[in-house]
């Protein structure tokens, strides 16, 4: 009967748990669904010949450990093969596998938490939440970031794995970091972190030669035909120890500084006394050698050592580098095994608590500003998602922002024909030809005197008088293509006075004869006056309306 109350109450904490991590996956999750866009970056044009011959039944092998700079990416690949064909390479659908990825990895750290604290589940909350930060959104809203959280999912379940201290258990840990590092470069670290931790645990001999062993074969096994990265940055790599120290901390510091290059530094320098503080105290408790505390040590380690990498190849780019997203998937890991030290069954409570509080507000502030930069991204990923669409009319100087052009010259037709990616999330492109820009202008009801700098919003009547249909924003699957009301501020000598960037969306799509009402809203000028606005409706990536011959609506309001 004793023995069945502690493991009842072992599956009520693990119930516990994975109830309350469902918040912190949900708000990734979320992210996701707020901010994902399914639109390339320019690392990811790099895998469309790979996609080409996936979807045509080609021999694709030849890809899976080629080479991406220095990484191998190998698990990436595997699951972008079987979704280049299901999802027809939604780069949404490889976000939403990293928020499953994240779910596991929450698993393997809490098996390393639990024996190491007797808080509870609620202890473990902030850690998931770390897991999740919203600082690194730029992983979570980039298909290709995929492979950051294989290496991170790999790199906490040898840890976890490790801890057993059994030779299974060592041969599941080394499979673990074989994951992690053909995923990502990064994923080496955990053999000499691991290493570390067995020794910490004070391991048995057999067990720490099998690791090794396995970490030896796993990195002849990665540099067989390897290739130096073709690119490699000119710039020193010292900067003088002043400000590779500064960058350094910075780097410690960035996943909980939300954005600022004084607070990462000031909280990178904290970070790094209390792991300090915290080793000279296991040191005169005993407990630095602890088996049970070993896998915190091999967390800290972990973030120090990657936040160190990312110094070494970096810090000549300038601060500004340090605080990049795509590194808190990895140096946060130093907050998580400082914080797990924080918390363990030896720790008094008021410094549980006071190291919660700061974790729970430093999480406050840093996902307050990965979610305003996330906006920032998706803005920017739309904007090149529409330079994507309409390839065959930029540029060279805008298709230099997606890819290489002169590969662009053969990636974008095959991903227009098949409907990939962007091309997905429309329906063929329905471009109006010269008998659709025909149309009449009804009444158009806005304020005739309006305050400075007022929000002001009416509405403007249109009957398309063509033999075609308009389409509006749904029907084009987006703002590429669809017909949309524009308006500019004019003065009454008929110069601009300030261009709207704002447009007005048609209902729907608008039959040939039928008439359609547009609602627009747009900012007064702040200096009293006369002035007109003026109207033109356009298809986006194709024409202006008044460019057929069409006469532009006006509305004439005073100011003041």
């Amino acid at each position: 009967m004793t023995e069945e109350r502690p493991r009842r109450r072992e599956g009520r904490t693990g119930v516990l748990v994975l109830v309350l991590s469902i918040v912190p996956l949900a708000l990734q999750a979320s992210m996701v669904r707020a901010f994902g866009v399914n639109m390339l970056i320019w690392d990811e044009f790099y895998y469309v010949p790979f996609v080409h011959l996936v979807r045509t039944g080609g021999d694709w092998s030849k890809w899976i450990f080629l080479q991406h700079n220095e990484h191998r990416m190998v698990p990436m690949k595997l699951v972008l093969a079987p979704l280049s064909v299901w999802t027809s390479w939604s780069v949404v659908a490889e976000m939403y596998v990293s928020v499953a990825l994240v779910a596991l990895t929450m698993w393997g750290l809490w098996r390393i938490f639990r024996p190491t604290s007797d808080r509870g589940a609620l202890a473990f909350l902030p850690l998931a939440f770390l897991l999740c930060n919203p600082a690194q959104y730029f992983n979570m809203l980039t298909g290709i970031q995929m492979a950051f959280y294989f290496t991170l999912l790999g790199m906490i379940w040898a840890f976890s794995f490790l801890q057993r201290g059994t030779l299974p258990g060592t041969v599941a840990a080394a499979a673990s970091a074989t994951l992690a590092s053909f995923s990502t470069a990064t994923g080496f670290l955990v053999w000499p972190v691991g290493l570390l931790q067995l020794i910490l645990a004070r391991a048995r001999k057999a067990t720490v030669l099998v690791w090794s062993a396995a970490g030896l074969c796993c990195i002849l096994l990665y540099f067989w035909n390897y290739q130096s990265p073709g690119q490699i940055s000119s710039r020193p790599i010292f900067v003088g120890i002043g400000a590779t120290i500064r960058f350094f901390l910075a780097t410690v510091g960035a996943p909980l500084a939300g954005g600022s290059r004084s607070a990462s530094t000031i909280i990178g320098g904290v970070v790094i006394l209390l792991g300090l503080a915290w080793v000279i105290r296991d040191l005169r408790h005993g407990d630095l050698r602890n088996p049970v505390r070993a896998p915190l040590y091999a967390l800290l380690a972990s973030g120090i050592i990657a936040a160190a990498l990312v110094t070494i190849g970096r810090a000549s780019f300038g601060l500004t580098q340090a605080l990049e997203s795509r590194y808190v998937t990895f140096t946060e890991l130093a907050v998580v095994g400082l914080y797990a030290l924080a918390i363990g069954r030896t720790v008094p409570k008021p410094v549980t608590a006071l190291f919660c509080s700061l974790l729970v507000a430093g999480l406050g502030v840093s996902s307050a500003h990965g979610i305003r930069e996330a906006r920032l991204w998706r803005s920017n990923q739309e904007a090149l998602k529409t330079i994507l669409l309409d390839y065959d009319r930029q540029p060279a100087s805008a298709l230099e922002l997606l890819y290489f052009p002169n590969d662009l010259a053969h990636y974008a037709p095959y991903l227009e024909h098949e409907r990939l990616v962007a091309f997905h999330d429309r329906p063929p492109r329905s471009l109006l030809t010269d008998r659709g820009f025909v149309l009449a202008w009804g009444d158009a009801r806005f304020p005739r005197r309006v305050a400075a700098g007022e929000r002001t919003t009416g509405q403007v009547e249109v009957v398309n008088l063509s033999s075609e249909t308009w389409p509006g924003l749904r029907e084009a699957g987006g703002p590429a293509y669809a017909v949309r009301l524009g308006c500019r501020v004019l003065d009454p000598a008929g110069a601009e006075v300030m261009p709207l960037a704002e447009r007005g969306e048609l209902p729907g799509a608008v039959p040939a004869g039928a008439r359609a009402s547009i609602s627009y809203r747009f900012e007064a000028p702040r200096r009293p006056g006369a002035y007109r606005l003026e109207c033109d409706l356009v298809q986006e990536l194709n024409s202006w309306f008044s460019a057929h011959g069409n006469p532009k609506m006006t509305v004439d309001f005073i100011v003041g």
